[in-house]
């Protein structure tokens, strides 16, 4: 017979038991997912632990169990007693309207003073008893409704300021209101189909070039483009990375999301060289041009030496810049608010090292002039100002082509970059983003920086995210969402826990897709959302309702014992042979990635055999199927003719692939073991231009594209 009694073990259970549910219902009121099911097809419970440490990221004042109860009390009492949401959206022609929050039966008023971004106000004042009800709920022995508000007529697409003001039997209490009004769907390019080449800048290389490649080795490799025919040019971010001390160049860790990133000034295109005899002497030493033919002639990217050689080049130009007219600065200043903040932020990483490393005066956010190098200060300055100049020169040629530069906008910055630590309010402080465990990585990924808080972001009216999405889409014609899952949830793994123990997120999906759309609109942007791997239906679905392209990789797509090998392709997608995370073609084709993954102890040698096997077979039934011998570059060129012909509207050929380049640009799981984000085309944009392979593969993709 069991008793039920203090002590005992089933007693015991009980109390555990209602501590899992208590938490899991807390969980619930913060979007945490308590349990998920990875793409293994486990079934994968959060631990305790895991999930109070990412609830209190997330705002909630639980040390333990013992605090849940009396949260949850507060996260749904803090819910209802808020008049209303910080963020509204109105989606097309929807008349707007606000969701209020009210005791039942109450018999106050509430007054609603809308903005629009142009100025425009309107005023509405009603009863609370008159609004229409839509639900309810008690909370703590008080009974709550939520009633509907109108805002009148429909609103012109933009970001409008809301100020709701009510008094009932509770007392007053007003609410300031981000209403954004965005188009229902992303904008369609201009073409039904279109095609273009890809390559990271940093690979890309010129004669001219410094080793990396730079602006003007990018607006070559657009003109060469389109010459051919093609339409768009894709590449990895270009945004600011730490070049330095700190010392991190992937371009996924980027220093901020706000500015470029100054190694891909080319100083021979600034205009103030030929003023600043100091920066021609160094571009003329021989010191100068010995090191930049050693660095062209390196395999790999030195980003340290690089930015050594390049740095007192742009120190002398900035001197020249700031002893004349210093207008154009003003006038960039203006269009660029922030930017004189990040330059300071810079000089004292300059002369501190990472925030962490910070003066305490300086670690909550303020930093004088006072507190810097001013010659620092003007460096970074400078830097910006032509770096920005010609990455949007390049732009603009790009646009040229009909569609433009194909960007990428990364999930997350460096955890001591500038957004981490002027942006704190719109990330989970003490979480990492991540991936739980897949085929390939079965320990799970953990990526070092921080989520989106999805609180803070709705209190600033989303600002950081519109200013983020504003830069990039000033100058991409397409624009693609790394990990576009992430607008829906975020795996989210406490920074003292292992990837395996993270949960999910929920993100607040309408919301960020009325950013994302109408930004896009706004900038004349088409979007891509990166949506590889397992994927929940109501992403897709949803990137369907908003015109959100999905990516077509041809090995994630072989159906070998189908009669249409390739599968279906969608017409609203980028189809590609792989992505900079994947392998090449010929990689691919020989299993290079199979070998490397053997490398780091994820396959083993029964495995990697039979993996090795799967391969060779499936290269061969594709052979069979597009009616070319069994050979790599046969195969491939079949393959993107094939993929040429299709509905797509939007193809886009890694260049590497046309020369065979069996090693990859980046393995994800890895850091410097391998050399990612490093590794230099094979060709230069010079002999790009001479080589038949390219050349020619190029004019039939063009010529298939292109036929109706």
């Amino acid at each position: 017979m069991v008793v039920d009694r203090p002590g005992g073990a089933y007693y015991s259970g009980i109390i555990i038991m209602a501590d899992r549910q208590r938490l899991e219902e807390l969980a619930s009121l913060y979007g945490v997912e308590a349990a998920y099911y990875d793409a293994l097809g486990n079934h994968r419970v959060g631990s305790d632990e895991a999930i109070l440490s990412t609830l209190r990221a997330l705002g909630a004042d639980v040390g333990g169990h013992a605090d849940v109860p009396g949260a949850i009390v507060a996260r749904r009492r803090a819910s209802w007693e808020q008049l209303t949401k910080e963020v509204a959206v109105a989606w097309g022609a929807a008349a707007p309207a606000l969701a209020i929050n009210t005791p039942r039966g109450a018999t106050g008023t509430v007054r609603a003073e809308l903005t629009t971004e142009a100025g425009e106000t309107r005023s509405f004042d009603y009863a609370l008893a008159s609004l229409p009800a839509l639900g309810g709920a008690s909370v703590d022995g008080q009974d709550y409704e939520v009633r509907r508000l109108d805002l009148g007529p429909p609103l012109p697409p933009g970001y409008h300021r809301v100020r709701v003001s009510a008094e009932d039997q509770t007392g007053a209490r007003t609410v300031e209101v981000t209403l954004i009004a965005a188009p229902e769907r992303a904008p369609m390019p201009p073409v039904e189909r279109s095609w273009g080449a890809f390559l990271p800048l940093y690979a890309l290389h010129s004669e001219q070039s410094l080793g990396a490649g730079n602006a003007t080795d990018l607006l070559g490799l657009i003109e060469f483009i389109s010459e051919l025919g093609g339409q768009m040019l894709g590449t990895l971010p270009l945004l600011a990375t730490f070049l330095d001390e700190p010392f991190e160049y992937s371009p996924y860790a980027p220093v901020t999301r706000l500015f470029w990133n100054e190694l891909f000034v080319d100083p021979r295109a600034c205009r103030e060289l030929d003023q600043s005899p100091g920066a021609r002497a160094l571009l003329d030493s021989q010191s100068f041009v010995a090191e930049a033919a050693a660095l062209r002639a390196e395999p790999l990217v030195d980003y340290r030496r690089q930015y050594a050689l390049l740095a007192p080049v742009i120190e002398a130009l900035a001197e020249t810049f700031f002893d004349g007219d210093t207008a154009e600065l003003v006038a960039f200043e203006e269009a660029h608010p922030r930017v004189r903040d990040y330059a300071r932020f810079r000089a004292a990483v300059d002369r501190y090292g990472a925030p962490t490393k910070f003066p305490q005066r300086l670690r909550d956010g303020t930093i004088t002039d006072e507190d810097v190098d001013l010659g620092r200060v003007r460096y970074h300055l400078y830097a910006q100002l032509r770096t920005t100049e010609q990455i949007e020169r390049a732009c603009a040629e790009a646009r040229k082509l009909g569609i433009g530069l194909y960007l990428d906008m990364p999930l997350g910055v460096h955890a001591d970059g500038y957004d981490a630590y002027r942006e704190a309010d719109s990330l989970l402080t003490g979480l990492s983003a991540g991936a739980p465990p897949d085929p390939l990585f079965t320990g799970g990924q953990k990526w070092g920086f921080a989520p989106l808080s999805p609180d803070g972001m709705r209190r600033s009216g989303y600002r950081y995210l519109r200013e983020c999405l504003a830069l990039q889409m000033r100058g991409a014609g397409v624009l693609r969402i790394d990990h576009v899952m992430g607008l829906h949830r975020l795996y989210c793994i406490p920074e003292e826990m292992s990837a395996t123990e993270g949960v999910y997120v929920g993100m607040p999906h309408e919301e960020l897709y009325a950013v994302v759309v109408l930004e896009a609109h706004r900038h004349g942007t088409c979007l891509v959302g990166e949506d590889l791997g397992t994927v929940p239906d109501e992403v897709r679905a949803a990137m369907d309702k908003r015109a959100l392209h999905r990516m077509y990789v041809l090995p994630f797509e072989l159906r070998p014992n189908e009669p249409m090998i390739m599968g279906d392709i969608p017409v609203a997608s980028v189809a590609s042979a792989n992505t900079h995370d994947l392998p090449t073609f010929q990689g691919w084709w020989s299993g290079a990635d199979i070998d490397v993954r053997r490398e780091m102890g994820l396959l083993t040698d029964d495995a990697w055999a039979a993996e090795h096997r799967d391969r060779d077979g499936l290269t061969a039934v594709l052979a069979d199927r597009l009616g070319t011998p069994h050979d790599a570059a046969a195969v491939l060129g079949a393959s993107l003719t094939a993929l040429a012909g299709s509905d797509a509207r939007f193809l886009l050929i890694n260049l590497e692939d046309l020369w065979l380049e069996e090693a990859p640009q980046n393995v994800p799981g890895t850091h410097r073991e391998r050399p990612n984000w490093r590794r230099k085309a094979g060709l230069t944009l010079e002999a790009m231009r001479e080589d038949p392979r390219v050349v020619d593969l190029l004019k039939r993709v063009h010529e298939r594209r292109t036929r109706s």
